[in-house]
């Protein structure tokens, strides 16, 4: 009895999902939300300032570059530099330190690259 009861969607429940879904916030976690979360007519949010941007007209958009072995730089680079946030160890040392296995990165990339 508990499990039907607790599986039951009620009123308030729904009116939560969809508020929910209407903030452009969560996941349906089960089949009986997922109406909630398709609303294929309401266009999204913002699309006007999106466009407007997209065409250059308010913004100019740009790309980030990144490189095949970004993952790895990215989450090297934050190992090796927190104990120069924390005032534990010279950006000096850190720096010799971190070329050569940055440099190892930026070589491997430049193989994926290349084949």
């Amino acid at each position: 009895m508990l499990l039907k009861t607790r599986s039951r969607s009620s009123p308030c429940q729904q009116a939560s999902l969809e508020k929910t879904a209407r903030a452009g916030r969560g996941y349906p976690g089960r089949k009986s939300a997922v109406p909630a979360f398709k609303v294929p007519d309401a266009p999204p949010n913002n699309v006007d300032i999106t466009e407007q941007i997209l065409t250059d007209k308010v913004a100019k958009a740009r790309f980030t570059k990144t490189t095949t072995t970004w993952q790895e730089t990215e989450v090297m680079l934050t190992q090796e530099f927190n104990p120069v946030y924390l005032l534990q160890q010279s950006p000096r040392e850190t720096i010799a330190r971190v070329k050569p296995k940055f440099d190892e990165l930026l070589k491997r990339h430049q193989d994926l690259v290349k084949r």
